[in-house]
């Protein structure tokens, strides 16, 4: 299975880059003709070169808490610290659990039995880059508040109380009020948290955070949007989904580099990802 072929049915995808190879973890809708949400697993793919993509595997709810046959694997996220791998996965909006496993690809286990926190949703991992390399979770929609917390570094337990995250500017004014999906990420002191095709900035992981607009229009970016950022090679990327047919709960993954300068993104929208491209690429 492609992650970028047309109809995939994959959906919110979070790129990271583990090992020299970047990792997409992803959820998988159930058919083109659901009207509501069917998710049953999530699926693991990883490149070398971002053309060709080897399907890795599949996480399972009877894997965690969730159990067998539910159709509630909403997005997730992963991380790597002290050479294990740690995977976050929505239980629609009922919480969030966390899973453990020594490579990137899984296999993944349960280590609580039960969500690491709860009530909310999809997940962002940020492992700062200071001295204790603090790990953080971002999580919600905009009805009941994004939230942050700081996590221990055995990375499945809170080391604080979750806290709302204050957004300010006119596009998270006019975000729908379930806005969920966010991404969080650091680029030279600067910390980004998107949602939908817009973002926000901060000097401080806290926030509060200052709306800077929309990274782009069309090829599906819209407040559907759930997508990730991330570097690879010298360069910037841009992966996203979007819905085929309004009213239809079935999605298509969109990948596109961008260019991060200061406090700005714009998704070069027009550059579609050729083998000549990458090709040209550093190799670091």
């Amino acid at each position: 299975m492609n992650p970028f072929a047309p109809a995939s049915g994959l959906s919110d995808p979070h790129a990271r880059i583990f090992n020299g190879r970047v990792y997409l973890y992803t959820g998988h809708d159930g058919h083109p003709d659901d009207r509501e949400w069917v998710m049953r697993d999530w699926r693991i793919f990883s490149s070398v070169d971002l053309i060709d993509w080897q399907e890795e595997g599949v996480i399972w709810p009877a894997d965690n808490y969730m159990g067998a046959g539910s159709t509630d694997c909403w997005a997730g996220d992963a991380a790597e610290r002290d050479g294990r791998y740690f995977f976050y996965f929505s239980d629609r909006t009922r919480g969030i659990g966390v899973m453990v496993a020594e490579r990137p690809e899984g296999p993944f286990r349960d280590p609580l039995g039960r969500p690491l926190v709860a009530p909310m949703h999809d997940p962002t991992i940020l492992i700062d880059d200071d001295a204790q390399r603090t790990p953080w979770m971002l999580y919600g929609e905009k009805s009941h508040g994004y939230h942050l917390v700081r996590l221990n570094p055995d990375m499945t337990s809170l080391a604080d109380e979750p806290r709302p995250v204050e957004i300010h500017g006119e596009a998270w004014a006019k975000a729908p009020r379930w806005m969920d999906k966010n991404y969080l990420f650091k680029r030279n002191g600067l910390y980004f948290l998107s949602w939908g095709r817009d973002y926000a900035v901060s000097e401080r992981i806290e926030g509060p955070y200052e709306c800077r607009g929309s990274v782009g229009e069309g090829e599906g970016l819209s407040e559907y949007a759930h997508g990730s950022f991330f570097h690879w090679r010298g360069r910037d990327y841009h992966v996203w989904c979007r819905y085929l047919r309004p009213g239809y709960k079935f999605r298509e993954l969109v990948l596109r580099p961008c260019i991060i300068e200061g406090d700005q993104i714009t998704a070069l929208l027009d550059q579609p990802l050729t083998r000549s491209q990458v090709s040209n690429l550093p190799s670091t």
